[in-house]
């Protein structure tokens, strides 16, 4: 039910009390009027304004999609060639139709803002599998099966305590944070925020009484090792919240989604524009962009999106003039590396050992292994495939950036003969190609990820607009690198714009 259509139900006393509670606490969540928006859009505009958003990513592509259809001008200054930003599926180089996702791959069902879109424009999805039994654990030199690893996890040679022995890290976890589930449940979030909001994950670990070498095979086989310094509200939110369960993945790439925006859109766009300068007065705002010819163009709006990541941002002449509040938020917030090796295979060897999608974990360099679905043809036909050698995020990105992309493919693939010694000497890698975030033109990193102490000094003053300039981000939202969290943003966004020009 619709939260307007469920305020008229009220009035007319056809709700239980119970059903109304439950109704008005639904009702009260943001989320609920974002939906709204996607279904049935925002106020036609009776005073139609002016609107420069800068970044075709998600964020933006929403913002402007919403507040065009609304009645509103918009302009969009992205400053790549294509649309959007971290939703990137790679076509080249690979050959025979084949294709991966260089940033976003998966959508939790908790999602319900991305997946609404989805519906929306009638995107085909299938189950993201995130684990399989016969997939890999490699730890201390040893391989085995998740299923071998589940009936003996201390096998591997681990110093535990006594409480530990005879469970996985997933069980350690889920007893461990039953308590804040239960709480988070009841609405408590900000209780948890302020009792752990300036831990560690390791530090929270520490203090449930964790062994270290509890806390390091958590970190290998939930691929958390790199994050265990990063806040562990951050970890909480996206486990309590419902982003590892019941994900999909959009049929023919995650970049189907932000392309279907672009038709509504395409005469608004400007591409290859990179905004070098800001300003505003009291009822406007300024922009000064490059072009690719090395041109400096100007535009002028009642209002501005700032879509793009915070690290973008330090350079951009005029944004000193912000707030002391806003500019501490815009240069502190952290930015986490995120890097991915993928590689084409002439056979899904695989599927030969009966592995079907879900992922791999080691202690090797490549880390965390993701075996693509080609089930039903949703990849195409054929024996080929292209496979997520490595996926790593912060320090375990980071170095691979002294190598080259030829010997980032080269380590990848000895790293992955160790995890699958069949494939040794058979000549089964025909190339492949890395992305790695920190290193791209115009990102600054994979996305936000707050340390600790972030999210009670940066969350509110991150949202909050000043004056006519507006921001929008998946760094603007509690869902940090999800594709939801730039969906939510730019929706936000574009409310904050219709009513003020109300």
């Amino acid at each position: 039910m619709k939260r307007r259509n469920f305020l008229k139900t009220v009035a007319a006393g056809t709700v239980s009390t119970a059903v109304l509670w439950e109704k008005l606490a639904e009702a009260a969540i943001e989320k609920g009027e974002l939906l709204d928006v996607i279904d049935d859009g925002l106020p036609k505009a009776k005073k139609p304004t002016s609107v420069v958003v800068v970044g075709a990513g998600m964020a933006g592509l929403v913002a402007a999609y919403e507040l065009k259809k609304a009645g509103h001008q918009v302009t969009i200054l992205e400053a790549n060639r294509r649309v959007g930003g971290r939703v990137w599926t790679l076509r080249e180089p690979f050959t025979h139709g084949l294709y991966a996702e260089g940033g976003a791959m998966r959508i939790p069902d908790a999602h319900r803002l991305t997946l609404r879109y989805i519906k929306q424009f009638s995107l085909e999805t299938q189950p993201f599998i995130m684990a399989r039994d016969n997939q890999f654990l490699h730890l201390n030199r040893q391989r085995r099966t998740w299923s071998q690893f589940h009936r003996d996890p201390t096998a591997a040679g681990l110093n535990l305590k006594d409480s530990e022995r005879g469970k996985t890290p997933r069980d350690l976890w889920n007893e461990t944070i039953e308590p804040l589930r239960k709480q988070f449940e009841a609405g408590g979030w900000q209780v948890i925020l302020q009792e752990w909001g300036n831990f560690t994950t390791r530090q929270f670990l520490e203090k449930q009484g964790w062994s270290q070498d509890a806390i390091t095979i958590f970190g290998i086989v939930e691929n958390q090792r790199a994050r265990l310094n990063n806040s562990v509200t951050a970890l909480l939110w996206e486990v309590l919240s419902g982003s590892f369960q019941n994900l999909y993945e959009i049929k023919g790439g995650s970049d189907r989604l932000p392309r279907s925006f672009y038709p509504d859109l395409a005469d608004d766009i400007v591409f290859d524009a990179k905004m070098t300068e800001i300003h505003q007065e009291q009822d406007a705002v300024t922009v000064k962009y490059k072009t690719s010819l090395d041109k400096t163009e100007t535009l002028k709006a009642n209002h501005a999106i700032l879509a793009i990541p915070f690290p973008m941002l330090r350079h951009v002449e005029g944004l000193r003039e912000l707030s002391p509040h806003k500019w501490d938020a815009i240069t502190g917030l952290n930015y986490d590396q995120s890097g991915k090796i993928l590689l084409q295979c002439r056979k899904r060897f695989w599927e030969e050992e009966k592995i079907f999608g879900g992922g791999s974990q080691s202690d090797l360099g490549i880390r965390s292994t993701w075996y693509p679905q080609h089930a039903n043809g949703f990849r195409g036909a054929g024996e080929r495939g292209v496979l997520l050698a490595s996926y790593t995020w912060a320090r375990d990105t980071r170095r691979w950036s002294h190598l080259s992309v030829e010997d980032q493919v080269q380590q990848a693939t000895e790293d992955l003969e160790r995890l699958h010694p069949n494939i040794k000497n058979k000549n089964l890698i025909e190339g492949g190609t890395s992305v790695m975030w920190h290193e791209m033109e115009h990102f600054g990193g994979g996305f936000a990820l707050f340390n600790p102490g972030q999210e009670q000094r940066y969350y509110q003053e991150i949202r909050r607009p000043e004056g006519c300039i507006h921001f929008a981000g998946e760094h603007t939202s509690l869902d940090h690198r999800w594709i939801e969290g730039a969906v939510e943003s730019g929706i936000r966004t574009a409310k904050e714009i219709s009513e003020a020009s109300t």
